[in-house]
């Protein structure tokens, strides 16, 4: 991760002030908090005698596919869903209700021992705390996918969702383009994001029980296309590659990856609604990797 691989004075945040953490997110119910450890170390945070704490940890917040040194999120739409349900089960999971005490089946007319009145007082429900690393990148993605989570789950608003988070947000890394090398000249940070996702579920571009997964996985992986809808009227995908013109490419990885001609996009184009195809990269005709005439003899305006 570059020079992000340090962890930019989170973890000292977090150590000189225990009292405020673990974070709260839904009182009595869901926590986060990190740790300079391996989060997948899951050790309990530190909590009052009489909590009952369930610590989870996953790597959905370093499941970005990164294209360079300063490339590290946000994460997609398939690892927001997947994230959600990980919460929802986990939360499912948790007992809720009092457990039975061996001085309730005592009779009548004994009273319980004082040692057993405070130790039922003292009880609380389960809480399920989600913990990650002191790496930036992993929380940037982590405090979005919460951000994004809390919009999905909750019906909460960006600020609402994002309040728990509020001392994190100044400190916290900016997403950038990957294809920029230099200082960046337009940054996106995790408020950003979460405004947009909030923005696009109620226009209705989003939907959580309409989402595809296994589709979106399908289409997202650079072996399929590259290819995400990202509103109902526009597609964006990798640039095919007509089989005479050579069938294979390397990514900034240098991973060998598979390339498609036209032709293999043309069902999957027109179940989207897709009616014209516009090709960004202005480069001679020699140089192209497609002929756009394919697209125009099977239907589509190309530009």
């Amino acid at each position: 991760m570059g020079s992000y691989a340090r962890d930019g004075g989170l973890g000292a945040m977090r150590e000189s002030h225990p009292e405020d953490w673990p974070l709260i997110i839904i009182p009595d119910k869901l926590e986060f908090d990190i740790h300079p450890e391996d989060h997948t170390q899951a050790h309990a945070p530190h909590r009052a005698s009489g909590s009952n704490v369930k610590v989870i940890t996953s790597d959905l917040a370093d499941a970005y596919r990164a294209q360079g040194p300063s490339d590290f999120g946000p994460v997609n739409l398939s690892v927001l869903v997947r994230f959600v349900r990980l919460l929802e089960q986990e939360l499912a999971r948790l007992p809720r209700d009092r457990p039975a005490s061996a001085e309730s089946n005592k009779k009548p007319g004994k009273s319980a021992s004082p040692g057993a009145a405070a130790q039922a007082g003292a009880w609380k429900p389960a809480v399920l705390c989600y913990r990650t690393d002191t790496n930036p990148c992993s929380v940037a993605n982590a405090v979005c996918l919460f951000g994004c989570a809390g919009i999905l789950m909750y019906g909460q608003a960006p600020d609402e969702a994002l309040a728990p988070f509020r001392a994190l947000l100044a400190v916290l890394p900016a997403f950038r383009s990957a294809s920029q090398s230099g200082p960046c000249r337009c940054e996106t940070r995790v408020d950003d994001c979460v405004r947009s996702f909030f923005r696009a579920t109620l226009a209705g571009w989003f939907s959580n029980r309409s989402f595809n997964l296994q589709d979106y996985v399908f289409w997202d992986h650079p072996l399929n296309g590259d290819l995400h809808q990202l509103s109902p009227k526009f597609v964006v995908l990798k640039s095919p590659i007509d089989k005479r013109r050579g069938a294979q490419r390397w990514d900034l990885a240098y991973r060998e990856v598979r390339s498609h001609p036209p032709s293999v996009y043309f069902q999957t184009l027109r179940e989207r609604g897709v009616k014209a195809i516009i090709r960004f990269s202005n480069v001679p005709a020699e140089h192209q990797s497609y002929d756009a005439e394919v697209f125009q003899a099977a239907g589509f305006r190309h530009y």
